[in-house]
Parts: C-alpha cells; sequence; structure tokens
C-alpha cells in the first residue's frame, strides 16, 4: 500500500473521477445565481454546496496520499473556469479567494495531522483560513451587502402591517410583529459576517470531518462521531465572553459590530457543544433512540429557547466538566 505522508498508511478509494465534477460544480455555483435561468441556477448552487465539501475531502485526501500534483492541478482548472464564467456577471474576487482557500487548507491541514498535531488544532487552523479568506472577500462588499439587505428589509416592513391585519390580527398586535421582524431583520444584517464565515465552515467542517474520519492514525482513535460526544468548549473561552459583552454594550460600532460577530460564533460552538453533551447524556444513561429523537426535536421546534438551552448546557459544561464526573464514577 502506497505511503502517505509521515509514513502513515491511508485508506484507498477517493473517487478521483469526482474530483472535477466538484471543482466545475463549485465553480458554476458561484457563477449561475447572477443568470437568468431561474431554477436551474437554484438548483446547481444546491449542488455546489455538496460539492464544495467532497472538494475539501478530496484535497485534504489526494494532499495525504501525496499526489498533491492533482490538487493544483483541478484547483488550477477550477480558476480557469471561473475566470472564463466571470465574463457572466459573477464574483471574480470571490471564486479567486474561494480556490486559494480551498487550496490553502488542503495543502497544509493533512500535514498538520501527518505531524501529530490532534484533529482539533488541525480543524481549527482550518476554520482559521476559512474565516480569513471570507473576512477579505467581503472587506469591500460589506458596505454594499449592507445597504441592499437594509433595503430589503424596509421593502418587507413596509407591507408587514397591512399584511398581518389583513390576516384578522389586531393593529396593535400587528404592529408587535412587524417590531420583532424589524429587529431581526436588523440582527441578522449585523451578523452578516460571522454568517457567511460559519456557512463555509459549515462545508469545510463535512469535508475536514470525513477526512479524520477515513485516515485515523491508530486504532485508539475514535471515530469522528464518538469523538463529537466529548466536544466541550475551553475553559478560556470564558475570558474573551466577558469583556466582549462589556464592549457590546458599551461601546459603539465598529468595535460593538465586531463583539456581536465574535459573540455569535461562540454561540454557535457553545451550542454544538451543548447538543453534544445532551446525545452524551443520552447514551450514557442509556437513553432508547426514540426518547433522544423526540428531545432534539422539541429543541428544535421550540426556536430561540431551545438555542439557549443548547448553548447553557455547552457553557456549564465548559467548566462543570459533567462527562469526565460521569465517567470516572462508572
Amino acid at each position: 500500500m502506497q505511503q502517505a505522508i509521515g509514513g502513515l498508511r491511508p485508506k484507498p478509494g477517493v473517487h478521483l473521477w469526482l474530483l472535477p465534477v466538484a471543482a466545475v460544480g463549485v465553480a458554476l455555483a458561484r457563477f449561475w445565481p447572477h443568470t437568468d435561468l431561474g431554477n436551474l441556477a437554484f438548483l446547481a448552487q444546491g449542488f455546489g454546496f455538496f460539492a464544495t465539501s467532497y472538494l475539501f475531502f478530496a484535497v485534504l485526501h489526494l494532499t495525504f496520499v501525496r499526489r498533491s500534483i492533482w490538487v493544483v492541478g483541478w484547483l488550477a482548472i477550477g480558476l480557469l473556469i471561473s475566470l472564463a464564467l466571470s465574463a457572466g456577471g459573477g464574483d471574480l474576487v470571490g471564486a479567486i479567494m474561494s480556490w486559494l482557500m480551498v487550496t490553502a487548507i488542503g495543502l497544509g491541514i493533512p500535514r498538520l495531522h501527518a505531524q501529530g498535531w490532534s484533529r482539533d488544532r488541525s480543524y481549527i487552523v482550518g476554520m482559521g483560513i476559512v474565516a480569513v479568506a471570507t473576512l477579505a472577500w467581503l472587506a469591500p462588499h460589506l458596505s454594499g451587502v449592507t445597504v441592499a439587505m437594509t433595503a430589503g428589509l424596509r421593502e418587507v416592513l413596509s407591507n408587514a402591517e397591512p399584511t398581518f391585519r389583513g390576516l384578522g390580527y389586531e393593529a396593535e398586535r400587528a404592529e408587535q410583529m412587524a417590531h420583532q421582524i424589524a429587529k431581526a431583520g436588523e440582527m441578522a444584517i449585523r451578523l452578516v459576517p460571522i454568517s457567511m464565515i460559519l456557512f463555509l465552515g459549515t462545508l469545510y467542517s463535512l469535508g475536514v470531518w470525513w477526512f479524520f474520519d477515513r485516515h485515523r492514525r491508530s486504532d485508539a482513535e475514535p471515530p469522528m462521531f464518538v469523538a463529537f460526544l466529548f466536544w466541550q468548549m475551553p475553559f478560556a473561552a470564558l475570558y474573551a465572553v466577558i469583556p466582549l459583552i462589556l464592549v457590546r454594550f458599551f461601546l459603539p460600532d465598529p468595535a460593538a459590530l465586531v463583539a456581536d460577530n465574535v459573540l455569535a460564533g461562540l454561540a454557535f460552538y457553545y451550542i454544538l457543544t451543548g447538543l453534544s453533551l445532551l446525545e452524551f447524556l443520552f447514551r450514557h444513561f442509556k437513553i432508547p433512540w426514540y426518547v433522544r429523537l423526540s428531545a432534539f426535536v422539541l429543541l428544535l421546534i421550540s426556536g430561540l429557547v431551545g438555542l439557549l438551552v443548547a448553548l447553557l448546557l455547552g457553557l456549564v459544561d465548559s467548566f462543570a466538566g459533567w462527562r469526565g464526573r460521569l465517567l470516572a464514577r462508572s
């Protein structure tokens, strides 16, 4: 069997013929939404989401098995396709940043993995690259995106109260609902940077977790789902939360804007670790699968309340360490 970088033994079998399909899919997904192809553009963008996750996995795998030339070659093809399609009105700068991001992650993370870095540390480095690439693209576009989203929100709000009254709501209730929509819309506009980072980060996460799961460095290294059961936010993150909250409430923009986005990113991971803790507790106490499923559905349909419950679980567990205590007792 061919040796991987670091002398490790890789699992064979990445479908190389899918790599050009993924590269083309990602390139088309970036440009077809700017065309008048209707539902076809929507389908192309949806395909591009899956293609992006596969592309992350494929370039990680190929670098790991010493086939970096495939990575550079196919990403170059994707970049050339993006250049060719840019005449149709697509975002050329965004496409270039995307290919550079995938290349940096694909060529760097497998080497860290082979050198013995923990999967968490390697994953964080990749997320850092995603964040830097996203912000580098967004910086010159943020004002334009904000103006466009604000105009769209105003159009929605102009019709909100009449629509609610037409549905039978009293005038006071219709006004309250319109006010809630305005608040939610304003927050969504403020959180555009972290929303884009987390969106691309999710696609990256699917690809890199598949890579880590396929290329475990020893039998003692658990599958990624088992590792997820032990996800825990580091206690040190709390030292950042309190100053960020103070900045959020006592300083003006742009400092408050930065604090909002960083806090939202931390909240996302606190929610994930809260869900991880919940699944661990269910499995530890041998709760039937249908009860587990019902609990997660209940969290989902409860909306903001469910998210707050998961966030608080992740927050408290970052210093309580419930999983370690339960395992020590058992």
